[in-house]
């Protein structure tokens, strides 16, 4: 949420985390996050909002990944299995570790020819 959030009153506002951070003058500064379920307060809708377009992403790359015949959650299990961490992973197909994250946890679509390199990397280990 944001710093108007700490002061509002919405009765549905819970505190969801915490948060610390170091100022550019070197100090700290640090506070409670939260979440509410208003339906009128912009930065609630801007976050439902957020919540709804990535629930859409998430469905959409699962249509894409079932399309292919891939299955992130098995490909996710043969690393493991192959005991390559998702860096290592990372490092071999020449892609960040945040990107084999999205892959596995569907949150992205797994474009065909870097599964194909995934479990190629997989096989080269396991074999």
């Amino acid at each position: 949420m944001n710093e108007n959030c700490e002061s509002c009153l919405e009765i549905t506002k819970r505190p969801v985390g915490f948060y610390d951070r170091q100022m550019p003058d070197g100090t700290l500064q640090g506070g409670v996050i939260y979440n509410c379920d208003s339906k009128t307060c912009p930065v609630a809708l801007d976050a439902q909002a957020a919540h709804e377009r990535s629930m859409a992403e998430h469905r959409m790359a699962r249509k894409l990944n079932a399309a292919d015949g891939i299955d992130p959650s098995a490909a996710r299990q043969d690393r493991i299995d192959a005991k390559l961490t998702m860096l290592a992973m990372a490092r071999k197909l020449n892609v960040s570790p945040s990107l084999v994250s999205d892959w596995e946890q569907e949150r992205r679509a797994w474009p065909k020819d870097m599964y194909d390199r995934y479990m190629a990397v997989i096989e080269k280990e396991v074999g």
